[in-house]
């Protein structure tokens, strides 16, 4: 189980890292505190999850918009930003999908 929770785990790391350096400390801390629900075998567990990385994705997605059009407006680089950003993105939407696999669900749920 811990083997499959890798890229949820990692996920929410960064995503905690981006709060951290954004928003502060306690929204960072609740992030990071939100690792521990995969300990708990219920289905909304996994519903949260999903609506976790929904957030994150879409928080990533407005930084990036507002982080590149900062960066054209004083004339500095900024397709390495979007490329780092874009697989953030990408991250997020991955961990949406690796919840939803069959495999995830059986070890997560391995008396059904």
């Amino acid at each position: 189980m811990i083997a499959q929770s890798i890229p949820l785990i990692v996920g929410n790391l960064i995503f905690a890292a981006h709060l951290l350096r954004f928003y502060g400390l306690i929204p960072a801390l609740i992030a990071v505190a939100f690792t521990f629900t995969l300990l708990i075998r219920k289905e909304i567990v996994l519903l949260l999850w999903q609506l976790l990385f929904t957030a994150a994705g879409l928080i990533w997605v407005f930084a990036t918009i507002g982080f590149i059009r900062y960066r054209l407006a004083e004339g500095l680089p900024w397709l390495r930003l979007l490329i780092i950003m874009s697989l953030l993105i990408a991250l997020a939407v991955f961990n949406i999908f690796w919840i939803r696999r069959k495999a995830f669900r059986d070890k997560f749920f391995p008396n059904n």
